[in-house]
């Protein structure tokens, strides 16, 4: 996904259960572990909409998260 204003692409991967955040001017990165099925980014770019499956079978089927892309 990359953000309205183009200045960040956001990678998400499943099998390592991370997002990361790719600086375009500078290719410096940020990664956080998350566990990820899919997400989306806001219209303006200032949150990001997770949402994560339990591939376990116990507990909720599927979790919200809601982080903040603003720098």
């Amino acid at each position: 996904m990359v953000s309205p204003d183009g200045k960040t692409v956001y990678v998400t991967d499943t099998t390592n259960r991370t997002i990361t955040a790719v600086d375009t001017a500078t290719n410096r990165t940020t990664t956080v572990a998350m566990p990820v099925t899919s997400a989306v980014l806001s219209p303006d770019g200032k949150s990001m909409y997770v949402v994560s499956r339990n591939a376990l079978g116990t507990g909720p089927n599927a979790t919200l998260a809601v982080i903040d892309t603003a720098p």
